[in-house]
């Protein structure tokens, strides 16, 4: 493997790790509406392989960087 190149585990534990860091171990019981932000949210859903609330999240962060694009 590349080293550029991580499987998918690789990425949720990371995604993990940051939301512990910043929020501690309870965050899991946390709704993810509830997060500040919707790049905090599209972390949660990759931590919990959520791939469905993953895929709106990042339509959410696409949009808003095309809206302020234009």
């Amino acid at each position: 493997m590349d080293e550029d190149e991580y499987d998918i585990e690789t990425v949720m534990d990371w995604a993990r790790r940051y939301l512990v860091a910043r929020y501690g171990d309870k965050v899991w019981f946390r709704a993810p509406e509830t997060f500040e932000n919707v790049l905090e949210r599209w972390i949660w859903a990759i931590a919990q392989n959520s791939p469905d609330m993953a895929e709106s999240c990042m339509k959410q962060i696409e949009n808003h960087f095309k809206e302020r694009m234009s």
